[in-house]
């Protein structure tokens, strides 16, 4: 697994304004070792990702504050998954529904929302970087 975490957010003081983890997972196609993208794959995932990514970060609380924050980005086993903290799951769901059915995209993808008031959802990930 390739994980890159936003250690920003460890120490983030805030947590309790973004407590939905969302997760969306694209589907990898071309594939080398270990389930791993190949080099073309990679430039494909990252143009999905970052479609969805610009669409998410353009996203606006009803105060003009960004309503999500990017936490992680996972590749393994033929996927790719992007993880967020929401603070309004209905802006993103709004979003990420109109995404979805906009265009045949290149790769199917898909998204999960749910409520984590504690942050238990990034728990293990930010375990895996520990404090210095």
């Amino acid at each position: 697994e390739v994980l890159m975490v936003n250690d920003g957010l460890r120490d983030f003081e805030h947590r309790v304004i973004f407590p939905w983890h969302l997760s969306v997972i694209i589907v990898a196609v071309g594939l080398a070792e270990r389930g791993m993208p190949d080099p073309q794959e990679q430039e494909v995932l990252n143009a999905v990702g970052n479609e969805i990514e610009d669409a998410l970060s353009a996203a606006r609380t009803e105060f003009g504050a960004p309503n999500v924050l990017y936490f992680a980005r996972s590749t393994w086993n033929g996927q790719r998954e992007l993880m967020y903290r929401v603070h309004d799951p209905e802006i993103v769901n709004d979003i990420l529904q109109a995404k979805i059915g906009t265009k045949n995209w290149v790769r199917s993808w898909d998204f999960q929302m749910e409520e984590d008031d504690d942050w238990s959802l990034t728990a293990s990930i930010m375990a895996l970087y520990p404090t210095n």
